[in-house]
């Protein structure tokens, strides 16, 4: 079989959530020397990432960027940061991060640190989601109301209304209009706290 017939195969098991069958024929695909283009590669490491694989994806990606015949673009990273960082792998996600900034030359973008940020906040990691936020701020990312609300929430879940409220002056004062759901997150952590008059 050509790489086009081997793709076509990985893409309807990915639709089909068919994660074995997927890490199978993609075994048997890269044992015979065949390796999928990077659209297929993010397609197979998100699939299996979603569908609770993370390890597998892993190794995956570890064979890819050990791979002259397929590149890993800045997608294939924030597939896994991402994941790493929504599954309480952290760490690991700061590490590919420092990876693409350092080797790579890729620059990140505003999502791929939020996603980080939050995932270091659940690990009460609020020091180093601080640096990355520190960073972000200084880059010139531009920043999406969508990532300042998961950080926003993040910081409220872990009862750090201090930073929380910082972050939302900071928000307004960047020109961002706080969203409905931002308020709500901030007044939800307010009254966490049992600050209640001040949620009011």
């Amino acid at each position: 079989p050509s790489v086009h017939h081997y793709e076509l195969v990985i893409r309807c098991l990915c639709k089909e959530k068919n994660v074995e069958m997927v890490i199978e024929c993609i075994e048997v695909m890269i044992s015979r020397g065949c390796y999928p283009d990077i659209v297929v590669f993010n397609t197979l490491l998100a699939a299996l990432c979603k569908y609770g694989q993370v390890d597998a994806a892993l190794e995956f990606f570890n064979e890819l960027i050990n791979s002259r015949s397929c590149q890993a673009n800045l997608a294939t990273y924030n597939i896994m940061i991402e994941w790493l960082s929504r599954l309480g792998r952290a760490d690991e996600a700061l590490e590919l991060l420092n990876e693409i900034r350092g080797s790579y030359g890729f620059k990140p973008k505003a999502v791929t640190y939020a996603g980080l940020i939050v995932g270091l906040i659940g690990e009460s990691e609020i020091h180093k989601a601080v640096e990355i936020w520190h960073e972000l701020r200084g880059s010139r990312v531009v920043i999406p109301p969508k990532c300042y609300f998961w950080i926003i929430k993040a910081l409220c879940d872990a009862g750090d209304i201090d930073r929380a409220i910082d972050l939302v002056v900071y928000m307004v004062s960047k020109g961002c209009q706080p969203t409905r759901a931002v308020y709500a997150a901030l007044v939800e952590g307010l009254a966490s706290a049992g600050l209640v008059k001040e949620g009011q």
